[in-house]
């Protein structure tokens, strides 16, 4: 609770022991967030390919619809 409420009174010892446990905890909060990112890229781009393949087969559908009635 010294560390937080009274920065000025902090030790050499305190600031490394803060660092030390606070960088592996950066780490992985930024690769949790860099796992979200790519996944939400590859779901935008599956969606992207699904609405462009679902368009392809209703301009196919409506062409068939031409020919046959």
């Amino acid at each position: 609770m010294a560390i937080a409420t009274r920065p000025h009174l902090m030790q050499p010892f305190d600031v490394c022991q803060m660092y030390v446990f606070s960088a592996p905890v950066l780490g992985l909060v930024m690769v949790v967030k860099d796992h979200e990112t790519i996944r939400l890229k590859m779901l935008f781009t599956q969606k992207k390919k699904i609405e462009n393949d679902n368009k392809q087969l209703r301009a196919e559908r409506e062409n068939y619809k031409v020919l046959y009635f």
